[in-house]
């Protein structure tokens, strides 16, 4: 789930509501209804690495968590919890608390899971320049929402400034 965020940029609700059937193996995306969609689903582009680590949740935790949630959902609470209410998606809570702990275990400070929707919109941008790009992966209706990854700080102009060799 932690990958999931890193490797796409997908918002946290976005993440609960991922269906198992929506992840495209062989065209490395994630279909998924998105914030204030009702209809039409977002595909998001997922790395390599991204992949790889579902694929690992899907062999070795999901499926023993499944026999007790019966769900569609690609990622489900752990398996060992009572079931509650007819819970069979992770909330946003959870993603929160997991987020927290692995952060908390890596030694990484202020960070949030939006943090890592912003490092993809950043990332995308140092990569291709391009505001388009972010828009397509991120989902944002209007690219001016895209172009807030291509402000660029002080000491990166003055690295480009320094950089002239």
């Amino acid at each position: 789930m932690v990958y999931t965020l890193i490797e796409t940029g997908m918002r946290r609700e976005a993440v609960t509501n991922i269906d198992l059937v929506e992840v495209d193996f062989n065209h490395k995306t994630i279909s998924v209804i998105e914030k204030g969609e009702t209809k039409e689903k977002h595909k998001y582009k997922v790395s390599d690495e991204g992949l790889e680590a579902i694929k690992n949740y899907i062999e070795h935790e999901r499926s023993k968590d499944n026999k007790k949630f019966d769900s569609p959902a690609l990622f489900l609470p752990a398996g060992s919890r009572p079931k509650k209410q007819n819970i069979t998606r992770l909330t946003t809570w959870t993603i929160n608390k997991v987020w927290n702990t692995v952060a908390q275990k890596a030694g990484v400070k202020g960070k949030t899971p939006h943090s890592a929707r912003h490092a993809m919109g950043k990332h995308i941008i140092d990569k291709t320049g391009n505001p388009s790009a972010v828009q397509k992966q991120l989902g944002h209706k209007n690219v001016a929402y895209s172009l807030q990854y291509t402000r660029i700080t002080d000491r990166e102009m003055e690295d480009v400034i320094n950089d002239r060799g």
